[in-house]
């Protein structure tokens, strides 16, 4: 159990981080070439997905390839002191107890949830917050082992001896799970709140399938529609998507100048208006699909 709150919040937030790349010759792709005048050599962008089965995870050529052309490895955020992991951990931590927290009708939905899909007890998750049970909920509803992709790439850098940074600090990672947390009142949650919050994990499903797919679109339109479903959905929307492709995209070209770099984010963030991949070549840079070969 503790493994599972310790990898959880990070999973919760798009849903989105892996190796496994399928074969697709579409229009659409995982992983993406970015050229500019100023850059002097290219620099790559990866869409990933936090957690899938691990037997579903396949080599892709195009990754070693990539690895071999770039001098750093960029992801959303490293836990990799002991300091950010209290930090992440404390952070899901609530000292109320969801008794209190919750109204009786929605502490009985949360404990049917969690009856559903772990082999818990609610009292187990009695001082979690909302998000992170939302993600042990996710983790808890796969029947097989599973792995997730940065911890992947991270390992690959390493071997090469290669530099390895972040986009957020942990500090902006925790401001944005603590946006994405149910509404409390007296009354029940709706069906469309709990899909909208996380809280039903079969709908990570669909998403999955898009992600398999290499279409970047139909995974950032059914994230969509899935935060639309919260009466907040705007903000949401901000919070979890946009303002973050914003800011990620004024810091890359500082960061690719200096050095060609693999950006390793979620998948999600990389379709839709205010996406990464469109946000780029709205500064002025060519972004060029990476299809994978055919035989």
């Amino acid at each position: 159990m503790e493994s599972i709150i310790k990898t959880s919040a990070f999973l919760l937030l798009s849903f989105f981080t892996t190796l496994t790349i399928a074969d697709n010759q579409g229009e659409s792709s995982l992983l993406w070439k970015i050229s500019g005048p100023d850059l002097p050599q290219p620099s790559y962008i990866l869409g990933t997905i936090h957690i899938m089965c691990a037997a579903d995870r396949k080599a892709d050529p195009r990754l070693a390839s990539t690895m071999n052309q770039v001098e750093q490895l960029i992801v959303e955020l490293t836990v990799d002191t002991p300091e950010k992991n209290a930090r992440m951990m404390s952070a899901m931590v609530n000292d109320q107890p969801l008794v209190e927290r919750l109204s009786s009708i929605q502490y009985a939905q949360l404990s049917e949830i969690i009856e559903k899909h772990t082999d818990f007890d609610i009292k187990l998750f009695n001082n979690m917050e909302m998000f992170a049970i939302s993600a042990a909920l996710l983790v808890s509803s796969f029947d097989c082992p599973i792995v997730g992709v940065e911890e992947g790439l991270e390992a690959m850098a390493k071997e090469k001896d290669m530099p390895i940074g972040e986009l957020e600090s942990i500090e902006e990672q925790i401001s944005v799970l603590k946006a994405m947390e149910p509404p409390k009142r007296d009354g029940a949650w709706t069906e469309q709140e709990m899909k909208a919050f996380g809280m039903l994990p079969d709908m990570f499903q669909a998403i999955l399938s898009a992600y398999y797919s290499e279409d970047i679109d139909a995974i950032y339109q059914l994230i969509i529609e899935q935060l639309q479903m919260a009466e907040n959905s705007a903000e949401l929307s901000d919070a979890v998507l946009d303002a973050r492709n914003m800011k990620w995209v004024a810091k890359m070209p500082a960061i690719m100048e200096k050095k060609p770099t693999l950006f390793a984010v979620g998948a999600g963030h990389l379709g839709g208006p205010n996406g990464v991949i469109n946000l780029l070549k709205k500064a002025g840079f060519e972004i060029t699909p990476v299809y994978q070969a055919t035989p």
